[in-house]
């Protein structure tokens, strides 16, 4: 081992592996391990800075130095390179996870926006992308884990930069396989990139397959592009028109609003493949999520005549939607209804499970009727179910609105104890916060809202601004001022206004009653008024008779 004059410990692999490094690489590595002094290397073209703070793409480096060789190198096991600064800290790069972490970051935030990223060593102008990355990630072993640790740091509109990369890194030794083109398949299609996706096929149509497919169809439905969706799918060669994907089409037409064509797409391919229980199920479960009972009806009738039955999920996307129609136009009938449905349900066979359950507390709620979803909660064991956590915050909200404070704070406790504490996150206490600040309870508001504190679990933008403005209009400046101080001691951007305070919460000042000073007259009379008061009372009265 050698040891450096600032007293870090060079491995000897280190020191093999700097003569295959490019000469500038090499003569900064040398100057480290003679000066001892944190110089600027370079990881792949791009430096980290010295000296000073550690800028954000140093992801693993504060008060070290990792001395990285080749990169393509570092897929070996028996690649050991680290040194220990004065402060003992030792980095071994055993594995690729830091790499990947540090190399997407400068993929996705510098390389995509080429030319603007500074490099270390100025190298000649890059005229295109392929040169740019040419010049400065030569030395980068592509993998899928790198590409979409690439994708997923990359800027909004970098859809044909990402496309570019994607062709440059098949040109390297990236092998065009179905999960590398699915990546960039989905980058490209929540984009509204659908050119470039269906270039990209074109270019490469022996990497098509289930992924590739089932991102691209998921897409296109959400674009609301459901024709082309079908268009794609009659497209698809003999070997990818599978179960599989018919099962991918019809969930994304159904999840996005189009549960006809992905009937339609059904009744044309069933010679070829007979829909299961799975589709007819996801079929029902469109019907019922647009809206439209009838239909969803019919194809229950049609399943059941098939000889199977849908699943119960289908059957809960009904009750749900028979929920929802009478909460429009009769609230009153949607107990009425939705028992009509369960005893048809029962009658099939069909047991209740938790997310029916779920399902009528939610729209119990919904209508106010609090009292009638917790009898429903408490009676979910004689079933054999048991809450989930969507259960547990529907009633939490619920007991809120309802006034019902002592109760929701106690059911919060159950949640925890049943093993959902995780579920309590930063986005459930704004609920919580929302609803309390909705009905004027400001200081238990503030009570859920150190309780978030206290479960580690930071509060946002929005809760501070909602607890600000209702301290404020509640007349308590000094804690909204306090709770500003301490939004902005916490980094969180809060924009201060002018709260208007609620007049029912302004103390009126009492107008003290001033004694007015009489005059002579009128104290005469008043005198009089006394003496004849006076006389009076030695008057004796007389008594009241009996009656017979």
């Amino acid at each position: 081992m050698e040891e450096d004059p600032g007293g870090a410990i060079i491995n000897m692999k280190a020191k093999d592996q700097r003569e295959n490094l490019s000469p500038s690489r090499g003569e900064a590595m040398e100057e480290e391990a003679q000066g001892g002094e944190h110089l600027l290397l370079s990881l792949g073209g791009v430096g980290v800075p010295s000296g000073g703070e550690s800028s954000p793409r140093s992801l693993w480096v504060r008060h070290s130095i990792l001395i990285t060789s080749t990169i393509g190198n570092c897929y070996d096991d028996s690649l050991h390179l680290g040194i220990i600064s004065s402060s003992s800290l030792h980095l071994p790069l055993k594995d690729n996870v830091a790499n990947h972490l540090q190399i997407g970051y400068e993929f996705g935030s510098g390389v995509l926006q080429w030319p603007k990223s500074k490099a270390l060593i100025h190298p000649a102008p890059a005229t295109s992308p392929d040169a740019y990355f040419s010049l400065h990630f030569s030395d980068v072993r592509p993998t899928n884990a790198l590409l979409a640790e690439t994708l997923s740091l990359s800027p909004p509109a970098t859809s044909r930069a990402a496309a570019d990369l994607f062709r440059f890194l098949v040109r390297r030794s990236l092998h065009p396989s179905d999960g590398a083109l699915a990546l960039v398949v989905r980058h490209l299609a929540r984009r509204r990139d659908f050119p470039a996706v269906r270039t990209l096929l074109q270019e490469f149509p022996s990497a098509l397959g289930p992924d590739t497919v089932d991102a691209y169809l998921f897409h296109l439905a959400r674009a609301g592009r459901a024709t082309d969706a079908l268009k794609v799918f009659d497209e698809l060669p003999g070997e990818l028109r599978t179960r599989g994907a018919l099962t991918s089409l019809v969930s994304s037409l159904s999840s996005e609003g189009f549960p006809q064509l992905a009937e339609r797409a059904v009744k044309k391919i069933a010679h070829e493949i007979f829909p299961d229980d799975n589709i007819c199920t996801l079929l029902v479960s469109g019907y019922a999520d647009a809206g439209k009972l009838d239909h969803a009806l019919r194809l229950i009738g049609e399943t059941r005549n098939g000889g199977f039955q849908p699943g119960l999920d289908a059957y809960n996307a009904v009750l749900d939607c028979v929920c929802r129609l009478c909460r429009k136009k009769d609230p009153l009938r949607m107990p009425v209804e939705a028992e009509k449905f369960l005893v048809d349900m029962e009658a099939n066979g069909i047991p209740r499970d938790a997310g029916t359950f779920r399902v009528l507390i939610k729209n119990l709620c919904k209508i106010r009727r609090t009292e009638d979803a917790m009898n429903l909660f408490r009676q979910m064991g004689e079933w054999g179910c048991s809450p989930d956590a969507d259960t547990y915050l529907v009633l939490i909200k619920s007991l809120y609105q309802a006034a019902r404070i002592s109760e929701g704070d106690e059911l919060m406790i159950w949640m925890r104890s049943a093993g959902f504490g995780d579920k309590l996150d930063r986005k459930a206490y704004y609920g919580f916060i929302k609803v309390l600040c909705g009905i004027e309870r400001v200081e238990h508001a503030v009570k859920v809202f150190r309780l978030m504190k206290g479960y580690g679990h930071a509060p946002g933008t929005k809760s501070y601004s909602l607890l600000i403005e209702k301290l404020a209009s509640h007349n308590l400046g000094d804690r909204s001022n306090a709770l500003f101080r301490e939004a902005v001691a916490r980094g969180i951007t809060v924009t201060p206004g002018v709260y208007k305070i609620d007049k029912r919460y302004v103390k009126e000042k009492k107008e003290k009653k001033v004694k007015k000073k009489l005059t002579l007259p009128e104290k005469k009379i008043l005198k009089s008024k006394r003496l004849y008061k006076l006389k009076m009372s030695f008057v004796k009265k007389p008594k009241r008779r009996m009656r017979a």
